[in-house]
């Protein structure tokens, strides 16, 4: 059977990792568990562990980016020929869509709701368009409305609305 390896989100703004090192040679036999690429991203740089034993199969080059989600190699824990790893790695490359492209393609257009009397734009985000997860959120009507309250400085340094 063979296991996709691909480029982990290791945050919210993660979009693509850089492949900095192989921690194992094409065609070693890995113990689930182990660190077998080093990963650097614009915030952290960490090895990425395979999640079961088998023979690792590296996809992407050193120095090279990759997407989260993008194959960047293959664990096989059976008897798979090199002809069905390469229709496996080509299959997954032609079908691959990378988040960013999903997140293009689905429509930028705020959508409105009404809270505590006033109207608010906010734009869907992630799976099933939980009003929650929102990437921006506005009041309509400028920040005279959005900021209407009195502010005051609190003992930790941070800034509250008083309700008088």
């Amino acid at each position: 059977m063979i296991h996709k390896l691909t480029m982990p989100k290791w945050g919210l703004s993660m979009t693509e990792g850089k492949v900095v090192a192989w921690l194992a040679e094409d065609g070693a036999e890995v113990d689930a568990g182990a660190e077998v690429v080093e990963i650097e991203t614009e915030k952290i740089a960490s090895g990425l562990e395979v999640p079961q034993r088998g023979i690792l199969r590296q996809v992407s080059k050193i120095g090279e980016m990759a997407p989260v989600g993008g194959l960047i190699g293959v664990i096989v824990d059976g008897g798979d020929s090199q002809a069905e790893i390469d229709a496996f790695v080509a299959e997954f490359q032609a079908s691959f869509v990378p988040e960013e492209a999903e997140e293009e393609s689905a429509s930028a257009e705020p959508e409105t709701i009404e809270v505590l009397g006033k109207t608010m734009r906010y734009l869907k985000r992630g799976e099933g368009g939980d009003r929650r997860d929102t990437k921006q959120s506005h009041f309509v009507g400028g920040a005279s409305e959005r900021h209407s309250a009195p502010r005051r400085k609190t003992g930790n340094g941070g800034l509250h609305a008083d309700s008088r």
